[in-house]
């Protein structure tokens, strides 16, 4: 066998290079941001069977059971959701204040005030911030989330986007 210092050598050689590996992958690995100075509160829920409507300039086909769930949001200043998604599509209305709706793809971003809304896509990772003075509140209607799942999955914050 070799001498008692190559052994040594070769050791820290190891731990040298675990230690620069798990460095390396841990870069661009971002925790998920929790959500601050924000409160939801459900005001109403129910599960749609399937249906189908079409007029001129709308068109809705639920081939499965889904849920729609109404939640009220109130962001005090500065206040901020976590990056997150939804299964089903939500769409927002600003009733007070000043949101902004940072989208992980591209980290663009848009700002929402009182009378206004979006409308966010299934999967679509993004955050919103109360960017204005004093509260926000917002009116969501989640639709076409899968029967008795969450409608909302937290998310990693992405890499160099601040949101």
């Amino acid at each position: 066998p070799g001498s008692p210092t190559a052994s040594v050598g070769h050791y820290y050689s190891a731990v040298y290079t675990l230690v620069i590996t798990v460095a390396a992958l841990s870069v661009g690995i971002v925790l998920a941001t929790p959500p601050k100075d924000l409160t939801g509160d459900v005001r109403g829920s129910a599960t749609l069977d399937p249906f189908h409507i079409q007029t001129k300039d709308f068109k809705v086909d639920l081939k499965k059971s889904a849920d729609v769930v109404v939640q009220e949001a109130t962001f005090l200043e500065g206040g901020h959701t976590c990056w997150h998604s939804h299964p089903g599509t939500p769409v927002v209305i600003v009733k007070k204040g000043l949101i902004r709706l940072t989208r992980a793809d591209g980290c663009t971003s848009d700002e929402f005030g009182p009378g206004e809304s979006f409308v966010e896509a299934p999967g679509e990772v993004l955050i919103a911030r109360n960017v204005g003075d004093g509260e926000a509140e917002t009116i969501a209607i989640f639709l076409a989330s899968p029967t008795g799942e969450p409608v909302r999955t937290d998310e990693e914050a992405p890499v160099g986007c601040d949101g």
